[in-house]
């Protein structure tokens, strides 16, 4: 995963936008996902975009706020369409050629999903090849879970806070998942698959996210310690463990941080760093969620009591 690489031409290529924040997931080989934010709040029309490379892939678009098309071409027939309110779902499956006429400001979020990644998750619940997503671009449907999906996402869109590479992994795994099931029919039944990991699986992939406690890991790389794909491995732990790997690593830097909050020589910032949490807001933010108090309450409450410097 990371920023504006894995599509650089797209967004300059049909809107002529530069340098998009770009969030990307590869499937172990099989297959990718990605979500993006474009927003153009400038009042001049940008006019019909230009045609796309064709590509075995679905586009689906998400509008953070309410917006009014001009009009829709597929193929290079007009498509009738009405304007989109607010958390509206479009989806646009982009072996064919789309073009629109954008006259109004917008503020989207774009998630790309490819066909391979699709015919990978079928394949890992048993179930039907998925072929098409449905939700018509002529009228689109509105979808306050993907709401929600896009939210969860939108600190990783500011690149310049860094992105965690386990949590937005996480996040469109779950998405993928969503989508398929939501728009692709993937069956519910089919997802209930049983088995934990082996015990060799659970040491591995444990020792490995503890060795690289400080830095921004990736799922792919946790389950290639398990030689497992990324989907099947998720579940696994999570029946092996009541809990996701990113849950499992952050309770596990919790951990870590409160032991070096009994250092007062070291900053919050500094225990941030070690703990391998994006930064210190991250650090502030996910210590409350598990101990139900910040860092700097934790360490004058319990920790040890020394005049002058309190390591804040």
């Amino acid at each position: 995963m990371n920023a504006s690489q894995e599509y650089p031409d797209l967004y300059t290529e049909i809107f002529g936008f530069n340098n998009v924040p770009n969030l990307h997931f590869s499937l172990l080989s099989k297959g990718d996902v990605s979500a993006a934010r474009l927003r153009y709040d400038v009042t001049m029309p940008l006019g019909k975009s230009q045609p796309h490379s064709l590509a075995p892939m679905f586009l689906v678009q998400l509008q953070l706020h309410a917006f009014r098309l001009r009009a829709q071409w597929c193929n290079g027939q007009y498509v009738s369409t009405e304007p989109y309110t607010e958390n509206t779902v479009t989806i646009y499956d982009l072996k064919e050629e789309w073009r629109t006429q954008m006259e109004d400001p917008f503020d989207v979020v774009h998630f790309h999903v490819s066909q391979a990644s699709l015919d990978a998750l079928s394949e890992a619940h048993n179930a039907p090849r998925i072929t098409r997503l449905v939700s018509p671009p002529s009228c689109g449907r509105q979808d306050l879970v993907m709401r929600q999906f896009a939210e969860l996402l939108m600190p990783a869109f500011d690149t310049s806070a860094g992105s965690a590479q386990l949590y937005v992994g996480h996040v469109l795994l779950a998405w993928h998942e969503y989508i398929a099931t939501a728009y692709g029919g993937l069956s519910p039944v089919a997802r209930r698959l049983k088995g934990t990991l082996a015990p060799w699986q659970l040491q591995r992939a444990q020792d490995f996210m503890l060795a690289h406690m400080g830095h921004d890991i990736t799922l792919e790389q946790v389950a290639a310690h398990c030689r497992m794909s990324v989907n099947h491995f998720v579940r696994a732990f999570r029946q092996t463990t009541g809990e996701t790997p990113h849950r499992w690593l952050m309770r596990r830097r919790v951990d870590a941080a409160i032991e070096l909050l009994r250092n007062v020589e070291m900053t919050l910032s500094m225990i941030a760093c070690a703990c391998g949490f994006s930064d210190q807001s991250h650090f502030i933010r996910v210590f409350a969620t598990y101990t139900g108090m910040t860092p700097g309450n934790w360490r004058r409450q319990s920790g040890p009591k020394k005049s002058g410097n309190n390591g804040m």
